[in-house]
């Protein structure tokens, strides 16, 4: 994707995205690439970049999974100066993905965001485990 110019979700500044994907071994990795296509079609369709806490349902569901909608992130496994890549003639931002469960994208939309962090957090989500409920 940083090849892609998109517009800042606030301040319509060009940006460019890399976008992160994480799962656990039970996830056929093989489905992975037609996953991230699913994201970046949405992003390269509406010409902007993926702000953090951005929630978005997909144009169909992650392969092998119920997953059919997103958050994205600043990345949180990595050291927060992986967020964004310096040196470009476009800035260049990390999202993480955040595959987000049925019930997560209904959490989301009916309550928000930090109901979902709370969530997650209250209930110890693996959100790297695709197929959960």
């Amino acid at each position: 994707m940083s090849r892609q110019t998109l517009k800042h979700r606030r301040t319509a500044r060009p940006v460019r995205q890399e976008l992160v994907f994480a799962s656990d071994e039970k996830y056929d990795c093989r489905e992975i690439p037609t996953a991230l296509a699913l994201v970046a079609a949405v992003a390269v369709d509406t010409g902007i970049g993926f702000g953090p806490g951005y929630v978005t349902e997909l144009p169909g569901c992650i392969p092998g999974t119920r997953i059919s909608a997103i958050a994205t992130y600043q990345p949180t496994l990595w050291p927060d100066d992986a967020e964004s890549v310096v040196g470009m003639d476009v800035p260049t931002q990390v999202r993480w993905l955040l595959p987000l469960s049925p019930h997560e994208y209904g959490l989301v939309r009916g309550k928000g965001i930090e109901a979902l962090e709370q969530y997650l957090e209250r209930d110890d989500v693996d959100v790297l485990d695709l197929v959960r409920p």
